[in-house]
């Protein structure tokens, strides 16, 4: 069963000014909570210091999260000129992460591995995640000079949801799957004649 792509919204929704900034919140809620915890425990126990590369791997992540809640704040007080000259730092950011990401997780992983905890089966995740980082850098890098679609990025995802609920998906993967392509196609394609 197909989606349909022609569900109405309007262009702009009073929603959709936020979307980026509670998504941008939602993300460091998930940093602190998955390292702020892990950090204190730690300090408290005075573990064995970290490898000097977590240290680089800390501050350019965390760097790379200043910079996009920065972008989102620049775009949302239309500073649109500033926002595109920080994007070329945010190349070079990128490309330091996809390098130091693997490397991290390879030494990390690595000093752990044959000892009680140890889970090598999770560095496929952080290869997979920083894959997919990757990825995503790269396309944004190669549409950059491209306009940007008619609507926001949070109507195409309404649209592409209430579209799949439409559709009836059975299974969460199928959920995600069926939105994430229409969303997609949604926010790709900004001479559409419909509305996304």
């Amino acid at each position: 069963m197909g989606v349909d792509l022609n569900v109405a919204f309007e262009n702009n929704n009073k929603s959709d000014r936020n979307f980026f900034l509670f998504y941008v919140a939602l993300i460091w809620t998930g940093i602190r909570m998955g390292f702020g915890g892990e950090i204190v425990v730690h300090l408290r126990t005075h573990a064995a210091p970290y490898p000097l590369i977590v240290h680089f791997h800390a501050a350019a992540f965390v760097g790379w999260l200043a910079l996009l809640t920065t972008q989102v704040l620049l775009i949302r007080t239309r500073r649109v000129e500033i926002h595109r000259k920080l994007g070329v730092a945010g190349a070079f950011l990128a490309l330091t992460m996809v390098v130091l990401g693997p490397t991290t997780a390879i030494i990390v992983d690595g000093l752990k591995f044959g000892q009680p905890g140890a889970d090598p089966a999770f560095l496929s995740v952080q290869l997979k995640d920083i894959l997919a980082f990757a990825g995503l850098v790269t396309a944004a890098i190669a549409f950059r000079h491209r306009p940007p679609p008619r609507t926001s990025g949070s109507s195409c995802w309404r649209r592409s949801t209430s579209a799949t609920r439409a559709s009836r998906a059975g299974s969460a993967g199928a959920w995600f799957s069926t939105s994430a392509t229409a969303y997609l196609a949604c926010s790709r394609d900004s001479t559409a004649q419909t509305t996304c």
